[in-house]
Formats: structure tokens, C-alpha cells, sequence
């Protein structure tokens, strides 16, 4: 159930009812209570509200709570969820690094989970998605792992990436992201 109707003169009931339910979860500092009335809200003001409050939570819960909002199929939630993730820090990497990990997962689950890393900047997202880049099957996650050595890496990184773009010489995108990201490195 939406929290807020995004009909005008949509259903009062309905749209107290939701913000009793966000005012329980938040109360109750449930993320998973959090995170399913996430799920098929389409306001935005009590969208941003639940997941700032949600990223506020402590402990690992808002961390995975996020992942999963980010495997839904709404596009504006998924964003959000990577956008929120990426502001968690270092608890964003404990929560990412078994989806990014996790060959048998969705591709594009693990992307974006590449693409929340990208924002957390810290020397451990840079290595995890170097050992990613140098170790993945899937040129695409490797891609998606170089953009995240791009934005946190460090000088010493650079020369690795020459041998994740020579693990796939067919794919020159690959040589031009991996050069991208040395010239960024400096």
C-alpha cells in the first residue's frame, strides 16, 4: 500500500493509514518494516523521508534493507537505494561486496551495486572492485568495477588495470575505460 496517493484527491483513509505505518516503522526502527513501505511509494517527499531515516538506522539492517530495495524493478527506487547507499560509508562495502561477488547473481544487480560502491570513495571499495576487475568473468561487471577504481582508487592501481583490459582484447572499451581511469589515478 502506497504511503501517500499520487491521485489528486486520492483516498485520505489510505493516506493516513501509510503514514501511520511509515510513523510504526520509523518508531520502531525496523528496516524491514521500512524498506516494504518503500516498495510501490510514489511520493517522493515520504520516499526521501524513509530512506534518510532508514540510512540513518545503526547496524548492518539499513545496509541490506537498501540492497534489496536496489534489486526491485523501480527504476526512481533503485536509484534512490544506490544513491542512499553510497552515502553509508564503509558500511555501504560490508553490505555490497556479497552481491558483487556473487557470480551466479543477477547482472545487473551486481552493476549497481558497483555503481553505489562508486560513491562511498574509500581504499576498500577501490579494492574490492580491483580484485573484481582483475578477477570476474563478466567484461560488463568489470567495466562497471574500473569506473569504481576510477573514482576511489589510488596511484598504485593504475598499473593494473593494463591487465584487466588485456583480459578481454576484444573489447576495446574496456582498453579505453581502464586508460580513463589511469589518466584519472594519475
Amino acid at each position: 500500500m502506497p504511503l501517500l496517493s499520487a491521485r489528486p484527491g486520492g483516498d485520505a483513509e489510505e493516506d493516513i493509514a501509510g503514514l501511520e505505518a511509515l510513523r510504526a516503522a520509523l518508531d520502531a526502527r525496523s528496516s524491514e518494516a521500512i524498506a516494504a513501505l518503500l516498495v510501490g511509494e510514489t511520493a517522493p517527499l515520504l520516499r526521501e523521508t524513509a530512506l534518510t531515516r532508514l540510512a540513518r538506522l545503526d547496524g548492518p539492517f539499513p545496509a541490506e534493507a537498501l540492497v534489496l530495495l536496489m534489486r526491485k524493478g523501480d527504476t526512481a527506487l533503485r536509484n534512490a537505494a544506490i544513491e542512499t547507499l553510497g552515502s553509508l560509508g564503509e558500511r555501504a562495502v560490508d553490505a555490497l561486496a556479497p552481491l558483487i561477488l556473487d557470480a551466479g547473481a543477477d547482472t545487473d544487480a551486481r552493476i549497481y551495486a558497483l555503481t553505489a560502491l562508486a560513491l562511498v570513495a574509500s581504499s576498500r571499495a577501490a579494492k574490492l572492485a580491483l580484485d573484481v576487475a582483475l578477477n570476474d568473468a563478466d567484461v560488463n561487471i568489470c567495466a562497471a568495477a574500473v569506473d569504481v577504481v576510477a573514482e576511489s582508487g589510488v596511484r598504485a592501481m593504475a598499473a593494473a588495470l593494463d591487465k584487466v583490459a588485456a583480459r578481454f582484447p576484444e573489447r576495446p572499451y574496456l582498453a579505453f575505460a581502464a586508460e580513463a581511469a589511469q589518466h584519472r589515478l594519475g
